[in-house]
């Protein structure tokens, strides 16, 4: 515990020192916090504030005055301040280490919270734990590349994600269900770690649960490998040409709102939807009573999947092509449907090494995919097993375990427990279809115009509209907003109007 020294101030106030070292001014420390906050410059209008360790926070006071609709935060360096915690919305501790507090700093604020957020330094602080402080702001500043990466993703793909929600709904023909079981269950993800590891898998093949992440498909079936389901949460079109080899089967696919597949799997395949924990995707799907799984939104379908999986097994989950980082030959497993898209337009002036080497030096993603596997707690990684093939030499994934394929089989020759399963729950009938498409005309009606609307079809347009402090500049953003808001009503109207009934 960090020993503070409480002493008087001149003006009669209450003042500290830790290691000698004043916190607060000695004279007037209520002067000095309104000054700091009168100092701080803000071109934009926060929704959150965040102070490292402002001691005996008299600047809270002077903060809620200037800001008074921002949700205040601090970081504490130090143990002892406890009885001032309460003039903040949200405390968070340093001590948990820089990733730690990060973690939480994203899982509170979310990246568009992030990214309206006003941080500040209380230097005084920052002199007398410079190790501490420097840690803590290396960490804000990751949060924020994050958090800016992850708006931009979800800017980009909001409205195609809204769009493929009305589409799921208003074209879902066969729903599937599951049963848990305790047998353990395989993920298989695309990297190239996977094909050494496909024989172990063919020998005993019956006792297992087998998840195909949609990229992994064209491998297993041409390896004889059948998956008893598969999973796709991509919403681009690239997510078709993984899913073409479901085309002719009966294999179910897992799919969230804002995914998307084709028309002819939609109306005829077994597909067991899932819905996230939150958005106006999960609200349409309840609206309109399509069954579906609870799953969790991720950066990463890999995320994704991990977390499905523990919810259909007691047993343990083996991962295998979990690679999450560039090889300096062929980045995925093949035959890969992408790869192969793009190998048929290499040539001359772009080789394919070209494309390889780009590949290679864009890893930023598969590095933030790592650190959310690292990060995870003991209460998902202590179940889960990925296997790294003898001569692959992948980072580690924090306290996922990494075996081999010997261990893999062992495990899997011992398996005889029941297996989880998902299966066809059978076919809407046309009243249903209609009945679906009713709802959806009615949930349009009463959303399409609502603030969470806009803030989930156009998060940084609405973002960039809530930060705004002219009233001119406010104007010209939210009439741009709702023009964009306009075309997407009518492009809904014309998928709901499509659908087979």
């Amino acid at each position: 515990m960090t020993d503070i020294e409480f002493i008087p101030a001149k003006n009669g106030g209450a003042a500290c020192k830790i290691r000698g070292v004043p916190l607060h001014s000695l004279y007037n420390p209520q002067k000095e916090a309104e000054r700091f906050v009168s100092a701080l410059e803000c071109p934009f209008l926060p929704s959150y504030i965040l102070i490292t360790e402002p001691g005996m926070s008299y600047c809270a006071e002077f903060l809620r005055r200037r800001f008074p609709d921002a949700v205040l935060c601090a970081v504490r360096y130090a143990d002892g301040f406890d009885k001032y915690d309460g003039l903040f919305d949200r405390t968070f501790s340093a001590h948990g280490g820089a990733r730690q507090f990060e973690d939480a700093l994203f899982s509170f604020m979310g990246e568009e919270g992030i990214c309206s957020c006003l941080f500040a330094a209380w230097q005084p602080a920052a002199k007398i734990f410079p190790g501490t402080d420097a840690d803590i702001w290396n960490a804000v500043r990751r949060a924020i590349v994050k958090s800016r990466a992850v708006l931009f993703t979800h800017s980009h793909f909001a409205a195609r994600w809204l769009k493929n929600a009305f589409f799921l709904c208003a074209n879902l023909g066969r729903a599937a269900k599951t049963a848990r079981g305790a047998a353990p269950v395989v993920i298989t993800a695309s990297g190239p770690s996977l094909l050494p590891v496909l024989d172990s898998l063919k020998l005993f093949r019956s006792s297992f649960f087998l998840l195909a992440l949609s990229s992994s498909l064209s491998v297993l079936l041409k390896n004889g490998l059948v998956p008893d389901a598969a999973l796709s949460t991509d919403g681009g079109w690239w997510a078709k040409k993984h899913l073409e080899p479901l085309l002719g089967t009966d294999i179910p696919l897992a799919l969230p709102a804002e995914g998307i597949c084709q028309k002819s799997l939609l109306h005829g395949h077994p597909i067991l939807p899932l819905k996230y924990e939150d958005g106006t995707e999960r609200r349409l799907q309840d609206f309109c009573g399509i069954p579906a799984e609870a799953a969790a939104r991720n950066g990463t379908v890999s995320g994704t999947a991990a977390e499905f999986a523990l919810s259909l097994t007691s047993g343990t989950v083996f991962f295998c092509g979990l690679d999450l980082e560039s090889g300096r030959g062929a980045q995925h497993a093949e035959p890969n449907r992408i790869e192969d898209w793009n190998a048929a337009r290499d040539g001359r002036l772009s080789p394919k090494e070209t494309r390889i080497s780009r590949a290679r030096q864009n890893a930023e993603a598969l590095s933030l995919y790592r650190d959310w596997f690292s990060s995870r707690p003991a209460s998902f990684s202590r179940r889960i097993v990925r296997i790294v093939p003898q001569g692959s030499l992948l980072k580690p994934l924090g306290g996922i375990r990494d075996a081999g394929c010997g261990f893999l089989e062992a495990e899997l020759s011992r398996a005889q427990a029941p297996l989880p399963k998902i299966e066809a729950d059978g076919a809407f009938s046309e009243a249903d279809r209609a009945a679906v498409r009713r709802r959806m005309q009615e949930f349009l009606e009463e959303n399409a115009d609502s603030e969470e609307w806009l803030r989930s079809a156009f998060p940084a347009e609405h973002l960039a509209w809530r930060k705004s402090l002219s009233p001119e500049e406010k104007a010209e953003k939210r009439a741009a907003m709702e023009e964009r808001n306009n075309a997407l009503k009518i492009q809904l109207r014309s998928i709901v109007d499509a659908a087979v009934v």
